[in-house]
């Protein structure tokens, strides 16, 4: 489990449940970066910031975003407003809640959370994207996680 990173993330549950032996299968390939998962992860940083700056994405347009390894990507026009819409959706999100009388409405981004109580694996970890937590009137709380999807290069089919 490298830097903490559940082996049976929920993020990789639908490929698990078609082929359980892909964890095994999988676990000595090193974990490759390519330029369309950079992308996506510059994707990531540039939401953060907008987020955490209540900045629209376009004031990065241009910027190098550094994505590890001594690699860096570009914001581009696309970019921009893949993470705008993503961007948008959780201020939107949460302005709603507001609307509705929550009698508090918090925001988290890039959060890391335990998951080993459901993989079973000892402090393994995830990064929730969004993470709204809401108090209601009743004083019940919900909370809402948001996932960004930001690629490029190779098309993701949902069944």
């Amino acid at each position: 489990m490298p830097n903490g990173h559940a082996l049976l993330a929920p993020s990789s549950y639908k490929r698990v449940m078609v082929c359980a032996g892909s964890v095994a299968l999988t676990a000595d390939l090193p974990d490759d970066s390519n330029e369309h998962s950079e992308w996506g992860t510059a994707g990531h940083e540039v939401s953060k910031m907008s987020l955490d700056g209540n900045t629209d994405p376009a004031a990065f347009f241009h910027r190098r975003i550094d994505v590890g390894n001594c690699k860096t990507v570009e914001v581009d026009q696309e970019m921009v407003g893949c993470t705008r819409l993503y961007v948008n959706l959780v201020r939107q999100r949460v302005a709603d809640y507001k609307l509705a009388g929550a009698k508090s409405v918090e925001l988290f981004i890039e959060q890391r959370v335990p998951v080993g109580h459901i993989t079973t694996e000892e402090g393994a970890e995830g990064t929730a994207d969004a993470v709204i937590v809401v108090v209601l009137a009743d004083d019940s709380v919900l909370l809402e996680v948001i996932d960004a999807k930001f690629g490029r290069g190779v098309k993701v089919y949902e069944k």
